[in-house]
């Protein structure tokens, strides 16, 4: 091969080379800026949508669930429908509360007995700030309220706070969920 003639290849595969690594170095910037854009949204997107059951201490002997809805069964209702039951929801201390009666919301007293069953709630970060203030006002708002075993009970009760909570981002709790 003559040497112009090497030249001209040389000259024709160092553009191409070239023009090769240029738009290369734009697709790896490109997919830098899109990859940190798309990691710092998610990152920021889980932050805010972060559930995580708290680490707490349950304590049964002294009857101390924090940030759980516990149940007991009713005597005779539940021996013949064992989903039927007595719920009430706890502070963030662990302190029960349960509409048990017309205009009466127990504090530490269950109506009837002590829980059997408990979960606890899975919250993210406002609802943790939020938790107390929220079972407060559904305290309030029911202790204004009669009792009726079908539509007014400690189900909607219950209800009525995880829905001042926003739990989940719901407000549409009621008797059954």
């Amino acid at each position: 091969m003559t040497e112009e003639n090497q030249n001209k290849q040389n000259l024709n595969e160092k553009p191409y080379e070239k023009i090769k690594t240029d738009l290369e170095e734009e697709d790896d910037k490109e997919s830098k800026i899109t990859k940190s854009d798309d990691n710092e949204n998610c990152e920021n997107k889980e932050k805010n949508k972060t559930r995580f059951k708290p680490k707490v201490k349950l304590d049964m002997k002294k009857q101390r669930y924090p940030y759980c809805l516990v149940w007991t069964p009713l005597p005779c209702f539940t021996w013949l429908f064992p989903s039927i039951g007595h719920v009430g929801i706890c502070t963030s201390k662990g302190i029960i509360r349960d509409f048990a009666g017309p205009y009466y919301v127990s504090e530490d007293d269950m109506a009837f007995g002590n829980p059997t069953k408990y979960i606890l709630l899975d919250l993210d970060s406002r609802e943790f700030d939020e938790y107390d203030k929220a079972i407060e006002i559904g305290t309030c708002d029911y202790k204004q309220k009669f009792y009726s075993f079908c539509c007014n009970n400690c189900h909607s009760y219950v209800a009525r706070c995880l829905n001042r909570l926003k739990y989940k981002g719901k407000t549409s709790y009621y008797i059954s969920y």
